[in-house]
């Protein structure tokens, strides 16, 4: 494209994340420390570089940096001494961390799942990689059968339209459309505050309080955005010349 030799555009707005999902209803998930260490435990400058990832896009929110309604809630950076120190604590008291990390075949995301696997590793997990076919592996999710997933989402517009993924009362069942599990009165207080209100102030103070909880609680761990593209030769015509409503 920068050669001339095709057309190429690239998704604006809201992204997907890309990110771990984590269970918080199973063990060693349920305990924050072994979810925390997990988030301690990432390198993002490794990851980033085996994923040729954009360093712009690296994520520690659901949103990106240059978003409205992005908020700094001093999500944890890379730092594997806290992160083992951590799961000393946990193995002290309940033994050693065993999970499983799925994800699907695809070769290209592998890269990342192993890396992702070596560094918890590193401090002290115990880490096992199990690949699904698609359809199982997000059933998988949406039944609560998993420890740890990689995982793509909450690329909505309008922040809202994450609220069925993460309110409390869509966290229980055979099939839950929060699939981390996450109950959070905090939380869904927030929630409803943010569609409660047309109020841009409002709102971006009740998705602060979304992004910090999620800080906190750790349901998922926020690895890169998702910057999607489209490409076409040169003799395609207004390839990129609608504009949708």
């Amino acid at each position: 494209a920068q050669k001339g030799g095709i057309q190429l555009v690239l998704s604006r707005g809201q992204k997907d994340v890309n990110l771990v999902l984590l269970n918080t209803t199973a063990a060693p998930m349920d305990d924050l420390r072994i979810r925390q260490a997990m988030a301690y435990a990432i390198d993002r400058e490794s990851l980033r570089q085996v994923s040729q990832t954009d360093p712009a896009l690296t994520a520690s929110s659901v949103f990106e940096t240059n978003s409205k309604w992005y908020k700094d809630t001093g999500y944890p950076g890379y730092d594997p001494a806290k992160a083992k120190s951590l799961v000393d604590s946990y193995v002290a008291e309940k033994g050693p961390v065993k999970f499983v990390f799925g994800s699907p075949p695809d070769p290209v995301t592998m890269q990342s799942v192993q890396l992702l696997q070596s560094q918890w590793q590193a401090v002290g997990m115990e880490v096992e990689i199990q690949n699904f076919d698609q359809n199982t592996f997000i059933l998988n999710a949406v039944s609560g059968k998993f420890q740890a997933q990689i995982w793509r989402q909450f690329g909505a517009g309008d922040p809202d339209n994450n609220y069925i993924w993460w309110v409390s009362s869509n966290a229980d069942g055979n099939l839950a459309l929060n699939m981390a599990r996450n109950k959070d009165p905090e939380l869904d207080k927030a929630l409803n505050e943010g569609r409660a209100t047309t109020d841009f102030p409002a709102r971006k103070a009740a998705y602060d309080k979304v992004q910090a909880r999620q800080t906190a609680d750790l349901p998922y761990l926020w690895l890169s955005q998702q910057r999607w593209a489209a490409a076409a030769s040169n003799e395609v015509r207004n390839f990129n010349g609608t504009e949708l409503p």
